[in-house]
């Protein structure tokens, strides 16, 4: 299972990489913005391959483009 990570806080990344890490998940991708994450699945490019994505765990409350929209850019 790969699980994208996304908060604009180092140290929230951190506290979730250790959590995860505990229970056992290893394929985990972390970003500080949305935009990292868009760039990472290629939603521009519209025949890219797509890197795989089980789950995603975002924060809501990000600059320039927030948890909530990233969503529905999605």
């Amino acid at each position: 299972m790969t699980i994208l990570i996304v908060d604009d806080h180092k140290v929230n990344l951190f506290v979730i990489e250790k959590i995860l890490k505990n229970a056992g998940y290893d394929q985990y991708v972390s970003f500080t913005s949305a935009k990292e994450l868009f760039a990472y699945l290629h939603l521009e490019e519209e025949h890219a391959p797509k890197p795989p994505a089980d789950c995603i765990l975002m924060d809501i409350m990000m600059p320039e483009i927030d948890g909530i929209e990233a969503c529905r850019m999605l």
